[in-house]
């Protein structure tokens, strides 16, 4: 009888074994579970912050073109104080640096149009048919054909 109740709490014992194992397996399962729903969750978060990243390093761009767009026009501004509007032709007009008294053939002449986009385009002066001038633009290519330069 002593064999048969050592064989039984042996039976008992290697059953509460099997219990506490089978408990194990199911707490390691739940543990894995929520590893594997951890790690999801930390690669959404790195992907959304590589894009916020990727976002900041855009608007930092952004930003800095703005700035250097700001610089550009401070310093045109600066220099658009040296110019003025002048008519060289009858109804043609550009600008030419401030105190000229005869914009004529030998002045440096900019593009009116160009000078409102915050641009110093020179006006190239060629020969025309019939004995007329010519003055185009560097930058947006715009031509004008008169006969003679106004005389101040």
């Amino acid at each position: 009888m002593f064999a048969e109740l050592s064989a039984a709490l042996g039976a008992a014992r290697a059953m509460l074994d099997f219990t506490k194992a089978a408990s194990d397996m199911a707490k390691q399962g739940e543990l894995a579970a929520l590893a594997l729903d951890f790690n999801q969750k930390l690669i959404a978060l790195t992907d959304t912050c590589n894009k916020l990243l990727d976002e900041n390093q855009s608007l930092k761009r952004a930003v800095s073109d703005l700035e250097n767009d700001l610089q550009e026009r401070g310093d045109f501004e600066n220099q658009a104080l040296t110019f003025e509007l002048k008519e060289v032709a009858s109804g043609v007009f550009a600008h030419v640096p401030k105190g000229t008294t005869n914009p004529g053939a030998s002045t440096l002449k900019y593009c009116a149009t160009c000078f409102k986009r915050y641009k110093l385009s020179l006006l190239q002066q060629s020969e025309e048919p019939s004995r007329q001038i010519g003055l185009t633009c560097s930058d947006c290519t715009a031509k004008v054909v008169f006969k003679y330069y106004i005389l101040q």
